[in-house]
């Protein structure tokens, strides 16, 4: 028998933002292995103090740059429109149903009269790559360093940086950006390449920490088949000895 959905558009729901996002979702990991708290010190000094009107979250701003990478959306204007009907882009923003979504020219406004000048692209780049270490994933393999991993090519500019382990020891990188509008590009690239490590990472730690768990559990599961059996051998012993 054909069946035919009826119109339930106008049902009301009564859910929460975290029963919607599925347990498996890249953004739950993302969430939960880095920590995005250091932004607000590296744009603190870029934020008036007690003149002007609240500003969005800086954590939000840079998070739209962050969904736009990983999801591999064209344009800041289309992430935007994806952020308003998707309850996984708006968990992870902490912007709940029922809330405003930042307008696509946001960030664009705020890099110009805000962080365009400025190394936060840079420092949020390395403080990832920090974390990395911590965690002890980076021990001298390739890092993302341009939004496609791809060579350069004849229109492309080869750079080439170092940054500092928190060992003293040096962790050399390779990227490429264009060479026309050099800075703009260069500073995008940062948060992109950001974002590829960042993914690297909490996919890579959520391997570690459900093989941890998975092994963990076994071994309770051994633990106590070894107290069943040595119960079992006690009392066969008392038995065959009274």
């Amino acid at each position: 028998m054909i069946s035919i959905n009826k119109n339930i558009q106008s049902e009301i729901l009564m859910t929460t933002m975290e029963e919607l996002v599925p347990k498996d979702s890249l953004f739950r990991k993302v969430d939960k292995y880095i920590d995005f708290t250091f932004i607000y010190d590296e744009v603190k000094d870029l934020y008036s103090e007690n003149n002007g009107r609240p500003s969005i979250d800086p954590v939000v701003l840079f998070k739209l740059i962050f969904i736009q990478t990983l999801e591999g959306i064209k344009s800041m204007r289309q992430t935007c429109k994806k952020i308003k009907v998707d309850a996984e882009y708006r968990w992870f923003l902490g912007i709940p149903f029922g809330h405003d979504t930042p307008h696509f020219s946001t960030f664009s406004k705020n890099y110009e009269r805000r962080f365009k000048d400025s190394d936060v692209f840079e420092n949020i780049f390395k403080n990832i790559i920090r974390q990395a270490i911590k965690y002890k994933l980076v021990e001298g393999e390739t890092l993302y360093t341009d939004s496609t991993h791809k060579k350069a090519n004849a229109n492309k500019n080869k750079y080439e940086e170092v940054i500092e382990k928190e060992t003293g020891e040096v962790l050399e990188y390779t990227g490429y950006i264009n060479k026309q509008g050099y800075k703009k590009n260069q500073n995008y690239t940062w948060l992109i390449c950001a974002a590829q490590n960042m993914k690297n990472i909490a996919i890579k730690k959520d391997n570690i920490d459900s093989n941890m768990s998975m092994y963990n559990a076994l071994l309770v599961k051994i633990q106590n088949f070894w107290k069943i059996f040595k119960r079992i051998t006690l009392k066969t012993f008392a038995l065959e000895n009274p």
